[in-house]
């Protein structure tokens, strides 16, 4: 799940004890007394790294901990999720010194716009954990969507730029500069 899992017992971890009760005591609620007990003895175990968290109780936690996180952690987990399960891409372009920078431009901008396209988690995902499938969720990847293609518009218009200076450097000093190189990183792409 894209290192949430780790995210939410670092939350888990850092309750106070009044935080904490009421989780157990929720968790009781929901789970049974039992699981209450056994995760009340293990977690002093667990928070030491002592003892691993069983895949069922990580999994419970996963469910059960975010809808109760305060809304900026439980936004920045979503994005998280959202990160992992993000589409990535790469392309390499070699471009001469002489090359049409404005045509050169106009693929990369082609290229980024084919590539990166609004994301959803996806609902198989969704469907796992409830607190994914929210309104604050959706709202989370809308935000997410639209800064990703902030993002892409502000990476061509610097490309826009660069490329007409590299390309100067080059020209203008061949003897010294064999290659220049520039990246472009909007997410996983």
């Amino acid at each position: 799940m894209g290192g949430t899992v780790s995210d939410v017992k670092k939350y888990f971890f850092g309750l106070n004890n009044t935080e904490l009760n009421a989780v157990f005591a929720a968790y009781g609620g929901k789970y049974g007394a039992s699981p209450e007990e056994y995760a009340r003895k293990e977690f002093p175990r667990w928070k030491s790294g002592s003892t691993k968290m069983s895949g069922l109780v990580a999994k419970r936690l996963f469910e059960f901990l975010p809808p109760r996180m305060p809304l900026a952690t439980k936004l920045e987990l979503a994005g998280n999720v959202w990160r992992h399960f993000g589409t990535g891409s790469s392309r390499h372009y070699t471009v001469g010194p002489n090359a049409n920078f404005h045509l050169v431009i106009d693929k990369i901008r082609e290229t980024l716009t084919s590539v990166i396209q609004d994301y959803r988690i996806p609902d198989n995902v969704k469907n796992r954990f409830d607190w994914l499938a929210g309104g604050d969720v959706s709202v989370k990847e809308h935000l997410l969507n639209y800064f990703r293609q902030m993002d892409k518009q502000i990476a061509t218009d610097s490309l826009n730029e660069q490329l007409p200076v590299l390309q100067a450097q080059m020209r203008n000093h061949s003897g010294h500069t064999g290659s220049i190189r520039t990246k472009i990183q909007i997410h996983k792409h």
